[in-house]
């Protein structure tokens, strides 16, 4: 079995070569160098996909790995390693069945992982392609929440396959006058990251979603080669936006804005909708919408996001400590350090990270 360490800075075309030797369905943006690069946020965190080769056989785990070298004022003796999936979707691929070559995949990556010096493992699965079949099963597995989808086929039928309340919605938005409008310019992407970063302020949202300028700026360059933006206008003034990813089979929903003094009804609605049509003419399959904000089943962006989907997911999470003893030392001096963090941030394995 031959074994490589690639990294999204300096061996994109090797990185490249590898993902375009899967199938179709599995070669998602998630799992792109620039993807993952993208949510490399600290120089010193690697974005690396770790390969096993044997002939035509091949498993990868595309991830961030990333230095511990201090929590709070404290810093540590010795620079410890965690790893963890880029935000999104992500995690192992394999284009093989054979459980002995990805038992042994599995050895060669958590010896390497001890190596080092990795104490902890976070995964975010990919709830379209289920890859946890090709996680090892020490890491453990556990239901996050749902996602949902919508089939492109399922809109070239004369009845769209939405409630009529969601129909109603999209024909008020029609009547009121909403113009959506696809754009790569970078004036109207710049409207969009200040109203963006207006909405995370105001909905007070996890540090991770509140993104940097430089995250902006690469993830321009990314929209333009794989995506586009979509704005909702209405009455010369812009009301919502929102950025869509080309994947290999699906389209999806990144992120999304809209003006909290300019809310027009079905607005929102109308994104997504025109949305799909963009993607049914690529000839992608679907538009993967992702879940709520939360884990509550009643989360209220979970409920509109079913309004217009026609598929429920599963979205998996995976957990796995390498070294408990540092691991727990850890996870106390981040809680005596930060104790006004705990209620929001101590359940998550990697709470060490937040704060510092």
């Amino acid at each position: 079995m031959h074994i490589d360490i690639l990294d999204a800075c300096n061996h994109t075309k090797q990185w490249c070569v590898v993902l375009d030797k899967f199938p179709r369905h599995l070669r998602d943006i998630y799992f792109s160098p620039e993807w993952v690069k993208l949510h490399r946020f600290d120089p010193s965190t690697r974005a690396i996909m770790f390969v096993c080769q044997d002939g035509s056989k091949i498993w990868i785990y595309p991830f961030l790995l990333g230095s511990i070298s201090h929590v709070g004022d404290h810093r540590l003796g010795k620079t410890w390693r965690d790893i963890q999936t880029p935000y999104g979707y992500g995690g192992p691929l394999s284009n093989t069945q054979d459980v002995g070559f990805v038992t042994q995949a599995w050895s060669k990556f958590s010896s390497w992982c001890q190596d080092v010096d990795v104490v902890a493992e976070f995964v975010r699965l990919h709830p379209i392609i289920q890859n946890e079949q090709w996680l090892d099963p020490d890491v453990r597995v556990m239901y996050d929440r749902h996602t949902v989808s919508l089939d492109f086929e399922e809109l070239q039928y004369d009845k769209l396959p939405f409630n009529a309340n969601t129909r109603n919605m999209l024909t008020r938005a029609n009547k009121l006058g909403v113009r959506v409008s696809k754009s790569l310019d970078r004036e109207s992407f710049d409207q969009f990251v200040v109203m963006y970063g207006s909405a995370m302020k105001r909905l007070e949202a996890d540090e991770y979603l509140h993104f940097t300028q430089k995250y902006f700026q690469d993830l321009y360059k990314l929209v333009q080669d794989n995506g586009f933006l979509l704005l909702a206008e209405h009455e010369t003034e812009l009301i919502a936006a929102a950025i869509f990813l080309k994947g290999s089979n699906y389209l999806h929903y990144h992120l999304a804005s809209s003006n909290p003094d300019r809310m027009v009804s079905g607005a929102n609605n109308q994104l997504l909708f025109h949305a799909s049509n963009i993607g049914y003419k690529y000839g992608l399959k679907g538009l993967h919408l992702g879940g709520g904000r939360t884990t509550d089943p009643k989360d209220t962006l979970l409920r509109f996001k079913q309004s217009m989907s026609t598929h429920t997911h599963r979205y998996l999470i995976g957990k796995r400590i390498y070294k408990p003893k540092i691991y727990t030392s850890l996870r106390d001096l981040w809680r005596q350090y930060y104790p006004s963090l705990i209620p929001r941030y101590g359940d998550r394995l990697l709470c060490y990270r937040y704060g510092s």
